[in-house]
């Protein structure tokens, strides 16, 4: 597949958590500041968490097709016309794919640390501050996964999204390392990377088959502060970039901590 998917962002919306990893202070010092939203901003994130909200839960009680898009925004308290300054469709609202770059708030500071931070590391902060500015208190990937699962055809979705996200982060590092627009190597780096992030969410949230030593894990970060998620999912996006470049640089896994 190589869709040119439309530019959007992602909300996945929804023993103590911490034995999921050891969190340790530095963990959460290379994510990029998040600055406090003013009134307006703080509105329209209340609408758009709502119109999420309330998508998935009339999905998940009438089904996708048991609902219009005029009920949705009737339950929003919102009018058809103001619901298109947020979502493209109704899918995209389920799935919590909203208008707008997925990197846009933290593309500018990849963009400038160049010849102070490696193209790996620059790429793991990028993607942690995308998914801290996800994160919210009503933050529940468990909903999710029950949307996705009792809707498979909604995944078709979620896969052009996810390769949109590629591009746009593709074009990022072309920018950044200063290569031709489509360059392979930035594709190959976009790809692995987007990839590893993707799966280091859904080990924990929306694996719904995860190893015995998971199951208990995933279901505490559930219920734990945002803090707490970000903490961990940045963790453990380090770990296994670690993993990644020691895997490219040749090194042998006895070498290298599991």
């Amino acid at each position: 597949m190589h869709l040119r998917a439309r530019s959007a962002k992602i909300h996945f919306m929804g023993e103590s958590a911490t034995s999921a990893v050891e969190v340790r202070p530095e963990a959460t010092q290379t994510t990029p500041h998040t600055p406090v939203p003013s009134l307006r901003e703080a509105r329209k994130a209340r609408t758009q968490r709502d119109l999420i909200a309330h998508s998935r839960r009339l999905t998940l009680e009438r089904g996708l097709g048991g609902f219009t898009l005029d009920e949705l925004c009737q339950e929003a308290g919102i009018s058809r016309r103001t619901f298109f300054n947020y979502f493209a469709s109704k899918d995209d609202a389920v799935l919590g794919i909203s208008l707008g770059s997925t990197f846009a708030g933290h593309s500018q500071e990849f963009l400038e640390s160049r010849g102070t931070v490696s193209l790996v590391d620059a790429v793991r902060i990028l993607i942690s501050g995308s998914f801290q500015t996800m994160v919210n208190d009503e933050f529940t990937p468990d909903l999710m996964s029950k949307v996705l699962f009792s809707h498979p055809a909604l995944m078709s979705r979620m896969h052009e999204h996810a390769y949109g996200e590629v591009l746009e982060l593709e074009n990022l590092i072309c920018q950044r390392e200063g290569l031709p627009a489509g360059s392979s190597y930035a594709h190959t780096i976009a790809m692995v990377c987007h990839q590893t992030s993707l799966h280091t969410f859904m080990e924990h949230h929306l694996n719904p088959h995860p190893r015995p030593e998971q199951h208990h894990q995933r279901t505490a970060l559930h219920d734990a502060s945002c803090t707490l998620q970000v903490a961990v999912y940045e963790e453990n996006l380090k770990r296994n970039f670690a993993h990644l470049t020691a895997f490219f640089s040749g090194k042998d896994s006895a070498q290298h901590p599991l």
